[in-house]
């Protein structure tokens, strides 16, 4: 039986702070196969997944391209959904660095809620610490993953030096599946960087 096909869908392209009816803040959706891999997310995302057929526990893998907060309004809503459902399997979230920092942050804000259970006696909801893996990318970092090949750049959304040096990277991905190549650069202008990690892409 051969492999279901990969797709990308737009979940939200509105960035920015102005939230509209009609659009939600970047977030996009890569099946590689039957696996849904969401790249960015900004609020509203989660919604959007519903609204395609993905819920919350059939997401394993999540990529950031850089911390502005239109890309990442909607990690706190994650982390506490996966909580409120009591997940156990894993659930990595890439990015460039300082990730981490955020997600501890907002791991730490999620306790409060976490620790209240559902007001059933003796009841505990899972540590985040469980299921969570952070893995911070670094520009040139590659990620294999169930068939799919990923690989990362900085580019000039933050610095047109695009050497890696600044503290605040921004970074573009490329995602080698089963059919098909795939350029997501994020916010950023032209760049050297993106031109060759595109070469061959669909």
């Amino acid at each position: 039986m051969s492999p279901s096909p990969s797709s990308f869908t737009t979940l939200g392209t509105a960035g920015g702070p102005i939230l509209t009816a009609t659009r939600s803040q970047p977030a996009h959706l890569i099946m590689n196969g039957d696996q849904p891999v969401l790249v960015d997310c900004g609020e509203g995302a989660l919604g959007q997944l519903a609204k395609v057929g993905i819920g919350v526990k059939d997401l394993d893998q999540v990529f950031i391209t850089h911390h502005h907060f239109d890309h990442i309004g909607d990690l706190f809503a994650l982390l506490g959904l996966c909580v409120m459902i009591q997940r156990k399997q894993p659930l990595t979230i890439y990015g460039p660095r300082n990730t981490k920092s955020i997600i501890d942050n907002l791991i730490a804000a999620c306790e409060p809620s976490r620790s209240l259970g559902f007001g059933v006696s003796g009841q505990k909801l899972p540590a985040i610490s469980g299921f969570l893996q952070v893995i911070e990318l670094e520009p040139g970092s590659e990620v294999k993953l169930d068939g799919m090949t990923v690989r990362c750049c900085e580019n000039t959304h933050f610095s047109s030096a695009e050497d890696g040096s600044a503290e605040a990277v921004s970074l573009a991905y490329r995602f080698d599946l089963a059919d098909r190549a795939i350029l997501f650069t994020g916010d950023s202008g032209p760049s050297k960087n993106m031109e060759a990690l595109g070469k061959g892409v669909d």
